[in-house]
């Protein structure tokens, strides 16, 4: 029988995967395509767990952590931005690349570790 808290660990387990599985196919994977679905996706996993953040940081007024989660989406879109801004030059992508997996990496200890 689970509670609320075993959900919360079963969700929290499956946001990590689904972190570690885009921040690793966005580096290892060699098709072009591939790269921009996963830098798509930890972009938006990077936002939804900014988002989390500030809920949970307006539920008990944690304004450190709000703060942070704004930070968060502002850098996941500024990611999203560099990528689109320099799509034929590999180096921008790949600086948008790390930039999105740093994002991610930040919003997922501020959402759920903090």
């Amino acid at each position: 029988m689970f509670t609320f808290l075993d959900l919360l660990v079963v969700v929290a387990l499956v946001l990590a995967t689904m972190m570690f599985a885009s921040i690793i196919l966005m580096f290892v994977i060699k098709n072009d395509t591939a790269k921009r679905v996963f830098f798509y996706v930890a972009s938006a996993l990077s936002i939804y767990m900014s988002t989390v953040a500030i809920r949970i940081g307006l539920a008990g007024e944690f304004i450190i952590q709000m703060g942070v989660g704004f930070a968060t989406i502002v850098a996941a879109i500024a990611t999203i931005v560099l990528e689109r801004k320099g799509k034929d030059s590999d180096k921008m992508f790949l600086a948008a690349r790390v930039a999105s997996a740093v994002t991610l990496v930040a919003a997922f200890i501020n959402a759920l570790i903090l």
